[in-house]
């Protein structure tokens, strides 16, 4: 249950959680939810193609550019999850508390220097 109430969108808890767990902020999980609820309540199937379609026809009817590509962005995550994908967003990447040696993420670019588990020589 979110800090106003509970969560809008129900169906798509699985997805709230999964994005949660890739370090997206929680406006930024909730803008993606938004943009997958609004997908399917426009009646598209879950495809590139249609994504592409969603996001045409979100800037027709006056929504900002921006905006539409953030929502479309929401699908394209959807899509992965339903995939069984997992990834990691990029930009709180560099803020977790795991352990580098232990490091679940094959692809962190993590400098030595900010890792937990080795000591640092402080000058």
């Amino acid at each position: 249950m979110g800090k106003r109430g509970p969560y809008k969108f129900t169906e798509f808890n699985d997805y709230r959680d999964w994005l949660t767990a890739a370090g997206y902020s929680p406006r930024t999980v909730q803008k993606y939810v938004r943009g997958t609820y609004r997908f399917y309540e426009a009646g598209y199937e879950l495809s590139d193609e249609n994504i592409q379609k969603f996001k045409e026809q979100l800037i027709q009817n006056g929504q900002i550019p921006k905006i539409a590509g953030e929502l479309a962005q929401g699908v394209k995550r959807y899509k992965a999850f339903k995939n069984g994908l997992f990834f990691v967003n990029r930009y709180n990447k560099f803020h977790c508390d795991d352990d580098c040696f232990n490091c679940p993420y094959e692809d962190c670019l993590k400098p030595d220097y900010m890792c937990n588990s080795t000591e640092v020589c402080k000058w």
